[in-house]
């Protein structure tokens, strides 16, 4: 599921806050293109999926489930794959 989510993540990267002409001519599903603006390589997944990393890791831990524990691996993630 991690990586479905990462695949969406890298795909709809392309086209967030792109403009809509942008959009109507890349929105093929057949590949990932750049953003138009960002200085990102294509297929590059977001920070929706480094999030969803650092829930699985959490529930892997089996650590608390506070908003501080839940806070310091997020950052720990972001960090780690910026």
């Amino acid at each position: 599921m991690l990586i479905v989510t990462a695949i969406g993540d890298a795909y709809g990267a392309a086209s967030e806050y792109a403009p809509a002409s942008f959009v109507e001519a890349h929105n093929d599903v057949c590949v990932c293109v750049a953003h138009p603006y960002h200085r990102r390589p294509a297929g590059t997944y977001m920070d929706d999926t480094k999030l969803s990393l650092a829930i699985a890791e959490l529930m892997i831990s089996g650590g608390p489930w506070t908003r501080e524990d839940t806070a310091v691996r997020f950052v720990e993630v972001l960090k780690r794959d910026p």
